[in-house]
């Protein structure tokens, strides 16, 4: 077939629920914290709409910690562009607009926080895209 990887992972119904490896962020060829040192947009792989602005509200530190602790890269609420997001509460699955599997809701003790595929969340505006 002729799907991009980000349309294997994030759009694969079969994949969905544990679409990304853990930890994939550190991977030597990845190294995201390494990349950020500001507020970055997050956009979707497959489609380029913005999904994430961060960090937002907290230090870079901050969000690299909530990461670390579980995983993948994990946004709060003031980082979340809701309007491309659709959050599933009972299932815990999120996809943007445009129906990509980005990953993962679960709230803890501080509150909303989506848990996303960095690869469903790498991409570039839809402008470049096109």
């Amino acid at each position: 077939a002729n799907e991009t990887l980000a349309e294997a992972v994030c759009c694969d119904t079969r994949t969905s629920a544990n679409a990304e490896p853990q930890f994939l962020y550190e991977a030597p060829d990845i190294q995201l914290f390494s990349k950020i040192d500001k507020v970055t947009t997050f956009y979707d792989s497959v489609c380029g709409l913005p999904l994430f602005r961060a960090p937002m509200n907290r230090s870079l530190e901050d969000f690299k910690t909530d990461t670390e602790e579980h995983g993948w890269p994990s946004f709060r609420k003031e980082e979340a562009i809701m309007e491309n997001l659709v959050t599933d509460t009972k299932t815990g699955f999120v996809y943007s607009k445009c129906g990509t599997h980005l990953g993962s809701y679960l709230p803890d003790a501080k509150g909303p926080r989506w848990c996303m595929d960095l690869s469903c969340v790498s991409g570039n505006p839809a402008s470049v895209l096109v």
